[in-house]
Formats: C-alpha cells, sequence, structure tokens
C-alpha cells in the first residue's frame, strides 16, 4: 500500500536525464508524448533555449517514480492553442514513469502538488494543460482537481482568483483526503451522523452543525484552511463524482457504494 506522506518532489537535476528518457520511451508515454527525441533538449534545457520550463522529480521513498513541470506560457514561442491567454497563465505537464505505481492515487497527487508549486510560486491568473481528448485518465485527474475544459481553445484551465481560488482549493483537497475514508463518510452521511468528527477528528466550532438546512460544512484543518459551506445538492455533486473515482479503484465496492449513495441523495436531493 502506498504510503501518500512519503511522495515527494524535487527540481530534476542531470542525473535525472537518462531514466526520464528511458521513461519517454515506454508505448504508454510515448503514446501521448511523442518522440523522446522531441522531449529531450527541453528537459535538458540544451542551449538554454528552454528555460521557461520549470522541471521536477516525483519520488517515492528514495525511487524515482514519475516526472512533472510547469512553464510561463508568455515565454513560449507562438504559434500554440494559448497564443491569446493572459499573462499569468502557466501550463502543466505530468506522467508516472514507473508502471507499478500506476492507478494508485499517484497522478492525482502530482496534479495537486504542481498546480500547489505553482500557485504558491509564481501567484499565477490561471493553470493549463493539453491533454489529448481521448486521454480520459488524464482529464478526469485534472477535472477531479478542478480544471474546466474551455471549447474556444480546446484546453483545460483552472482560473484562479483570491475569493474563489481558497474555496476552490479546500473543496478539491477535501474530496481527495477523502477518497482514503469514503466508505466511512458515507456510512455516516446515510444516518446524518458528526461524520467530520467521527471519520476525520475534526471538531467544529460549538455552535456549528455539519448539517445546515440547505447546506452542509466542510472543514480542512492545516494553517491554511477552515470552514467552508457548501449547498447541498453541490456537496452531492462532488460527492458523486469522488464515488466514481473511488469505484474505477475498488470496484468489488460497487453494491455498497450505490446503495449508501442512493441514501444520501434523498436527503441531499430531495
Amino acid at each position: 500500500m502506498i504510503d501518500k506522506n512519503k511522495i515527494s518532489f524535487r527540481l530534476l537535476n542531470e542525473n535525472d536525464f537518462s531514466v526520464v528518457e528511458t521513461w519517454l520511451h515506454k508505448d504508454y508515454i510515448k503514446k501521448w508524448l511523442g518522440l523522446p527525441d522531441e522531449w529531450m533538449p527541453e528537459i535538458r534545457n540544451d542551449n538554454n533555449d528552454f528555460d521557461y520550463i520549470t522541471h521536477f522529480m516525483v519520488v517515492y521513498e528514495d525511487i524515482r517514480i514519475g516526472y512533472c513541470h510547469y512553464y510561463d506560457i508568455s515565454k513560449v514561442p507562438k504559434g500554440y492553442a494559448w497564443d491569446n491567454e493572459p499573462i499569468g497563465t502557466y501550463g502543466i505537464g505530468y506522467f508516472i514513469g514507473e508502471e507499478e505505481y500506476l492507478k494508485r492515487g499517484i497522478g492525482n497527487i502530482i496534479v495537486k502538488e504542481i498546480c500547489k508549486l505553482v500557485i504558491d510560486n509564481k501567484n499565477p491568473f490561471q493553470l493549463f494543460a493539453d491533454p489529448y481528448s481521448d486521454n480520459l485518465v488524464s482529464i478526469h485527474l485534472l477535472e477531479n482537481n478542478g480544471f474546466v475544459f474551455d471549447e474556444s481553445t480546446g484546453l483545460y484551465k483552472y482560473i484562479l482568483t483570491d475569493a474563489i481560488d481558497k474555496k476552490k482549493i479546500i473543496i478539491i483537497d477535501f474530496f481527495a483526503f477523502a477518497q482514503d475514508k469514503l466508505l466511512e463518510i458515507l456510512e455516516c452521511l446515510s444516518r446524518r451522523e458528526d461524520w467530520l468528527n467521527q471519520v476525520f477528528g475534526y471538531n467544529l466550532h460549538d455552535e456549528a452543525d455539519n448539517f445546515l438546512e440547505n447546506e452542509i460544512i466542510i472543514f480542512m484543518e492545516t494553517s491554511f484552511y477552515g470552514e467552508v459551506v457548501m449547498q447541498k445538492q453541490d456537496f452531492y455533486n462532488h460527492l458523486e463524482k469522488a464515488c466514481e473515482e473511488y469505484l474505477i479503484k475498488k470496484p468489488q465496492d460497487t453494491e455498497i457504494v450505490s446503495s449508501l449513495s442512493e441514501k444520501i441523495k434523498k436527503d441531499f436531493c430531495g
């Protein structure tokens, strides 16, 4: 079982080049990224032509397992779908290089962390990614982290504003964090119990209730996050997506998840 707390990110260095090149030759990566020879000059930053790209190695314990990057589109040569995007737009890219770490929730962590790295270091207006339309796994990861498809450009975008962004990040992080305890959450919600306290050990202030008439409170207990009040319908929509993601990994739980979800839906959606 993967201990997500042991996943870390560090800047790529020249000792990593051969590892990344080996990954780029793997069929499941080459299918989406194309020829390795087109990528390696960027990764090596040949002639300093690509110093607008910041590269990271994803490490589990001491094992190199994946790669990600971000780049400032204002410094990229013209001729791409993002040419007309505003200043402060950053693109992201990512992949898992070691097959044994696929389908274990690590992709979601990578997308979340590369977004956080851009937000913390670059104060962006928006982030985007440009997956192929049939790369459903990548698209699902992006949507799970708040990216929305822009039909006019074909890009998946995550637009930030101070107030909206904080709420979005809390919600995204909460439902990502909830994946590991989803069955417990569904059980508590189906019985209208104090699920935040029972499942996560989070205690809201005395006068707060998990359930309001048409709203529900979620809580992330970190130095940055606090309470967010969500409309019950919106909460259920996010919960439904979390269930879909959970069942991709654990299809054997389909019957119990469907049964509990149906009970919760009656309460949340009328």
